[in-house]
């Protein structure tokens, strides 16, 4: 009965998933999800996977009860779109040169030759898109407007600001692009009888805008304010045009800087809850993906974790996923706008399956027991659920990563001296400043101001994981902050520079909690 269930949903795209009510109160897993949305993101675009990939990931997400899947198609490093109209988007915009060395943890794999060319065809699409129906999984795909877009301007320089190529965001002031991004979306929608198209709209600088004489000459004939102003405007646009459609638009949190965007506009959070509880308050329907725990490339701290993986991001482990609750922080009479939740596994650092086997399971089961369900109530029970999980997996094939152990203590700076736990009582991300090119560790950091200087003299860690000059974000939800001192004179300044240091990345004030005086060493 469940499988008619979701494959009659599917036929209808996903306004059937969207009927119902968007945050309603748990029944049994089997009968009553809590979350109609319950998605999952592949980016294909910084590394490809076969069709054949895409239809596994498929079984794997209906094995847990997921009917969303978010197929990221283009970005800066990729457009893996056939699109019949604009052969270049993949004969070019496939394609990415040989790089000889990797300049940052951020950027993609070394590459012998060139990375390409790899898309999929319609004939592709459409069977993949069946496959999905199939199996309850409405698509949602992802065509970025207009940041993310290096690949598409490759392809078709005249879509830049500068007109050679060497720019990420589309120029909007030139009609010729909202006439060329029309007929790409005529052709997605085409492809995808789901009703949500994703268009990103995210980190978009704006810089090229401001220099670019057919942006400003748009910026004054439309009376707007600034360049950030003309893309709400580009925005406002493209929802219209696939509201025609029958289509809602969907990006990331940005969009909802616009409050003049229709409301019919699904806006996803990434960069904090925050954000997403923001929107809701303004009446948009919401997809709650925060990073810190909805970033399937972030750092699990796995003890020995193979070096191939990459690890990268805040610590995001399954215990950790069990706490998640899209609704937290949403005012009761906004609830009805959170739609749900999705894990994202974006794939600069992911190479092939294996790696992203590594990073999505048994993370994402975690993820889809949450919005099914709820936030975990019994955490052993939820740890002992994922473990089975992570077993039958591995048997089956999968490489699932363990859920534990993590890193193992760091030994004590100073055995003997005064130690204090600091927690984040908000949750809110901190933004660590100044802390050098010391090797970083995601678990439990050791501040030693034994040196009585008013600088940290150096950051311990379990982990050889170096990290760029500058600030560093992390997570203090999960973590403890340990801090010695030779004396009480030396302790208290730590603790001041600590707070000091430590502050919301995103607004807000940090409170810390719970602080314990774990000992003191003797004669000090």
């Amino acid at each position: 009965m469940r499988k008619m269930l979701f494959a009659a949903l599917a036929l209808c795209g996903v306004a059937g998933v969207l009927a119902f009510t968007a945050c309603r109160s748990c029944g049994p897993a089997e009968k009553s999800p809590k979350y109609a949305w319950r998605g999952y993101m592949l980016d294909v675009s910084r590394h490809f996977f076969t069709a054949d990939e895409v239809k596994r990931t498929l079984d794997l997400m209906h094995e847990h009860g997921l009917n969303v899947f978010h197929w990221h198609l283009t970005d800066h490093n990729g457009w893996r779109l056939a699109i019949d109209r604009y052969p270049k988007l993949t004969s070019v915009g496939s394609v990415r040169k040989a790089s000889s060395k990797r300049s940052s943890t951020m950027f993609l794999d070394v590459v012998d030759g060139d990375y390409g060319p790899y898309f999929y065809t319609k004939d592709q699409v459409r069977d993949i898109v069946r496959y999905a129906a199939a199996r309850g999984i409405r698509i949602v795909p992802e065509i970025d407007i207009p940041g993310h877009s290096g690949a598409a301007i490759s392809a078709y320089p005249e879509l830049g600001c500068t007109g050679i190529g060497n720019c990420s965001e589309l120029c909007l002031g030139k009609e010729s692009t909202f006439e060329m991004y029309e007929n790409i979306l005529d052709e997605v929608a085409e492809l995808f009888p789901g009703e949500v198209i994703h268009i990103g709209g995210d980190e978009c600088s704006g810089s090229n805008w401001k220099k670019c004489p057919d942006c400003q000459s748009r910026i004054k004939e439309l009376g707007l304010k600034s360049s950030h102003d003309l893309q709400g405007w580009a925005t406002k646009r493209f929802a219209d045009y696939l509201a025609k459609k029958g289509r809602r638009l969907m990006g990331w949190d940005e969009l909802a800087t616009w409050d003049d965007l229709p409301r019919s506009v699904i806006i996803q959070s990434y960069r904090g809850a925050s954000y997403g509880v923001a929107a809701a308050k303004k009446g948009f329907d919401v997809v709650m993906s925060p990073d810190t725990f909805c970033y399937l490339d972030y750092v699990q701290g796995l003890e020995g974790d193979p070096e191939e993986y990459q690890p990268f991001g805040v610590l995001l482990t399954v215990a950790k996923i069990a706490r998640f609750d899209p609704c937290a922080g949403v005012p009761e009479d906004c609830r009805k706008h959170i739609l749900g939740g999705q894990g994202n596994l974006w794939t600069e650092l992911v190479t092939d399956q294996k790696a992203a086997d590594w990073r999505t399971w048994p993370r994402l089961a975690a993820l889809a027991d949450v919005l099914r369900n709820g936030p975990a109530k019994d955490i052993p029970a939820f740890m002992a659920r994922m473990q089975k999980i992570r077993d039958d997996l591995v048997r089956r094939g999968v490489n699932a990563a363990p859920l534990g152990p993590l890193f193992k203590p760091v030994p004590d700076l100073l055995p003997g001296a005064r130690y204090e736990s600091l927690k984040s009582e908000n949750g809110k991300r901190l933004d660590f400043a100044k802390m050098l090119d010391n090797p970083l560790n995601f678990s439990v950091l050791q501040f030693d101001l034994n040196d009585r200087r008013d600088s940290f003299r150096r950051v311990f860690a379990t982990r050889d994981a170096s990290m760029e000059k500058g600030s560093y974000r992390l997570d203090l939800e999960f973590d403890r902050i340990s801090m010695s001192a030779a004396d009480d004179d030396g302790f208290r300044r730590g603790l001041e520079q600590l707070k000091a240091l430590a502050r919301p990345k995103r607004g807000g004030v940090m409170e810390f909690t719970g602080a314990v005086i774990v000992g003191k060493a003797p004669g000090r």
